[in-house]
């Protein structure tokens, strides 16, 4: 039997085969693939635990789709900060968006009615948010990006 003799510092020699020696690897091998895989993915689901709102700046939308009665649109977004000297927002670096953590829902289109206290002869229609808003967001428990801001109205007579 092949043998490997292993000193501890300050312990008794021991004997390993060669199997044992192996299988210890790849043990090894993969756990350091589990804690890389969890290294990569934390960034998408670090909000999990504790939800935090931060700012994002919407970049696109998809067309309306109604559902359920309401229409609806999907949102691209990237994370911004302020910046210190100004008015104006930054990317930040390494920071959540919708290619990595899919796009947003407004919130205030899927539980908020369209209908704008109609009268007769009056039509209300809910816009986009417009593209550019900066709006506070955050990330759902399910990995859903939310936001919620009151979209602009058309009323047409």
């Amino acid at each position: 039997m092949d043998t490997l003799q292993l000193l501890g510092p300050g312990g008794p020699r021991r004997q390993q085969s060669w199997d044992d020696l192996r299988r210890q690897a790849e043990e090894n091998r993969r756990r350091l693939d589990t804690v890389a895989k969890t290294n990569r993915d934390a960034g998408r689901y670090e909000d999990r635990l504790v939800p935090q709102v931060f700012l994002a700046q919407l970049t696109a939308a998809s067309s309306q789709t109604a559902v359920s009665g309401r229409n609806w649109w999907t949102y691209e977004w990237k994370e911004v900060e302020r910046d210190d000297t100004g008015g104006t927002f930054s990317d930040v670096d390494f920071g959540r968006s919708s290619s990595k953590n899919g796009v947003a829902w407004n919130v205030y289109e899927t539980s908020v009615d369209n209908d704008g206290g109609n009268t007769v002869g009056t039509t209300v229609t809910r816009l986009v948010v417009p593209i550019d808003a900066v709006v506070p967001m955050t990330i759902e428990s399910t990995g859903r990006a939310v936001f919620w801001f009151p979209n602009p109205v058309q009323v047409c007579p």
